[in-house]
């Protein structure tokens, strides 16, 4: 009998969630994005799932894969608390740049015409989230993140309409849907490519209209004709021009 109550008594207590059922995973990558992504998943995960931080860390070696797992191998046994290992994890994997590599790789790229604008800046703001606290201001990073913006986005952003970060993206999301709109035509919203002039090379506009092909051509025979006929109706002209080929 006590038997049975004591399989009854397993079978009313809750399964206890574990870290194991996560699917996140981190392969050992030396990169502060693919770290910080990792630690704001599995920290989120463990939020949502209600794990504590002693359960978390019992578990956290079945997420691990290749280069992380031989780490953890070594290291694991002593490291004895969550935050301890989030901590080694940063610092063997992520260690913090510093502050002049990081302007460093803040200016390294301008804005390039295949980056959307939302990505470009979220990237850099993510670099500026590693500088020491208090470094620069909101505004400071946004005219450095703005002289970085491509030319094609900025033209149509004036600097003192953008206060924060949600100002900039989105204003930039409305742009890049103005220039997705802008760009599509015809049918099964086929781009419609603009007009390049095959004398010059420039676009905008074709051959037929191109002033640098017509100024080195001269004026054509209809512009000469209409210059004489204007030339002979000026006064003290008895007859006006008449073209004796007619």
């Amino acid at each position: 009998m006590s038997t049975l109550n004591n399989g009854r008594q397993q079978l009313q207590q809750p399964q206890r969630n574990t870290i194991a059922a996560c699917k996140i995973q981190f392969s050992g990558q030396q990169n502060q994005e693919a770290v910080e992504e990792f630690i704001n998943g599995v920290e989120t995960f463990k939020k949502v799932e209600d794990i504590n931080d002693e359960d978390a860390l019992k578990g956290v070696s079945l997420l691990f894969t290749d280069t992380a797992s031989l780490w953890w191998q070594g290291v694991g046994k002593n490291v004895t608390t969550w935050s301890e290992c989030l901590k080694l994890l940063k610092e063997t994997f992520a260690p913090k740049k510093p502050a002049y590599q990081i302007y460093k790789d803040i200016f390294a790229e301008a804005q390039d015409n295949n980056t959307r604008i939302n990505l470009f800046i979220i990237r850099k703001r993510a670099l500026f989230s590693q500088l020491p606290d208090g470094r620069h201001t909101e505004a400071e990073q946004i005219d450095m993140i703005y002289s970085l913006i491509h030319f094609k986005y900025r033209q149509y952003m004036r600097r003192n309409e953008i206060s924060t970060y949600e100002d900039l993206l989105q204003k930039g999301r409305e742009i890049e849907q103005l220039h997705a709109e802008g760009n599509m035509g015809g049918v099964g919203g086929e781009k419609i490519k603009p007009k390049r002039c095959s004398f010059c090379n420039y676009r905008g506009h074709t051959a037929e209209d191109c002033r640098r092909r017509q100024q080195r051509r001269g004026p054509s025979f209809g512009d000469q004709q209409q210059h004489h006929q204007q030339k002979d109706m000026m006064p003290g002209k008895d007859k006006p021009y008449r073209n004796e080929d007619n």
